[in-house]
């Protein structure tokens, strides 16, 4: 059952609670909704600019309540209006806007690909045909014509094919005319006797073995990342850990070497773990409202580089800070080249405030 104060609240704003209060993480939920967390956080966030068309969402929110046990029927129904109303909002594709996905337009490309489809058809049945038609013409021959080229070898004088003579006869004139075979004399021709060779058995070459081991080498398996923070990575490959602690709902933006950039928002109380091989870079929106600690070293040997500290007092200490003033850098070693990834994007603002639950409401999922 849908809880009757939902109806003050948004589609985004009531699954994330209805996540939250059966104790369900983002993690999970991706998981089992094979939604990418960047769609995840723009469902809960209610930024539709960032999601596809309307049956998409539809079928974005059967998967989150299935898996959360509740009505999608239910949860469609009383937000039904809502979404007609956001999805009315939603910039259209011809105003340039580049977001996630748009509804084709009617009859867009369906004619293209069948012409499309068509020429190919015609083209594959065209090389078929010139393939194939030379040795259909190559195979195609009388039965007097392979008779002929069965006997062209030139026969003694007096043993030509009755066969053959019969039919020459019956292609030279109307009237099939009889030939009589005429009786052939065999005559004996001494042949000569083969002397036996000897026969030379080849001695047997042994067969070189190879000695296989029977015990494969366990390989190392990595950990899914969906958050893109670096969970992936092996014991062996970490030489950099950054924990981050929310004391305040926040939005976080991050980047791990190679891997994409993510942003998402940190909950009060929520703790962040980013590793790294070479560089990590953070940015939070209030600096003043997180607590960051830093591990850098070899692998399986990380030193703290500081404890728990807030962010606003790293920042203003200029310490690993970017250019921007709002970005800490941090590297494995001197020697690796970084750039910040944010450079030239806005600051971020403040998170969307998180509903407060009834006071009526049982705390039991």
């Amino acid at each position: 059952m849908i809880d009757k104060n939902a109806s003050s609240w948004s589609l985004g704003e009531f699954l994330r609670m209805e996540r939250e209060k059966r104790g369900v993480t983002v993690e999970q939920m991706v998981s089992a909704t094979k939604i990418s967390v960047r769609l995840l956080h723009a469902l809960e966030s209610d930024q539709y600019s960032e999601l596809p068309a309307k049956p998409f969402i539809r079928g974005f929110v059967v998967s989150y309540c299935r898996f959360l046990g509740i009505s999608s029927q239910e949860v469609l129904t009383r937000f039904s209006r809502y979404l007609d109303e956001k999805s009315d909002e939603r910039p259209k594709r011809d105003s340039g806007h580049n977001g996630y996905a748009f509804d084709r337009k009617e009859g867009d490309g369906g004619r293209t690909g069948l012409w499309i489809l068509m020429g190919t058809m015609l083209a594959v049945g065209g090389i078929v045909i010139a393939v194939f038609k030379p040795s259909l013409k190559h195979h195609r021959k009388s039965s007097v014509e392979k008779l002929q080229e069965a006997h062209a070898s030139p026969l003694p004088s007096g043993l030509a094919s009755p066969a053959l003579q019969l039919v020459s006869s019956m292609e030279a004139s109307p009237t099939p005319t009889v030939v009589a075979a005429p009786v052939l004399a065999i005559i004996p021709t001494p042949t000569a006797t083969a002397s036996p060779s000897p026969v030379v058995v080849a001695a047997p070459t042994p067969t070189p073995t190879l000695n296989v081991s029977s015990d494969p080498v366990p390989q190392p398996t990595r950990r899914p990342d969906p958050m893109l923070s670096g969970k992936d990575l092996l014991k062996e490959e970490i030489r950099i850990k950054i924990v981050v602690k929310a004391q305040d709902d926040v939005w976080v933006k991050f980047k791990v070497d190679q891997k994409d950039k993510n942003r998402i928002i940190l909950r009060k109380g929520i703790i962040l773990v980013l590793f790294a091989k070479d560089s990590v870079a953070l940015q939070v929106s209030e600096p003043g409202s997180v607590l960051v600690s830093r591990a850098v070293g070899a692998p399986n040997r990380l030193q703290l580089v500081h404890g728990e500290r807030s962010l606003g007092d790293i920042i203003s200490q200029k310490q690993g800070v970017a250019s921007d003033g709002r970005t800490i850098s941090t590297v494995a070693e001197k020697g690796i080249a970084w750039s910040n990834p944010f450079e030239g994007e806005p600051a971020l603002g403040a998170p969307p405030v998180r509903p407060e639950r009834p006071a009526s409401e049982s705390s039991d999922p």
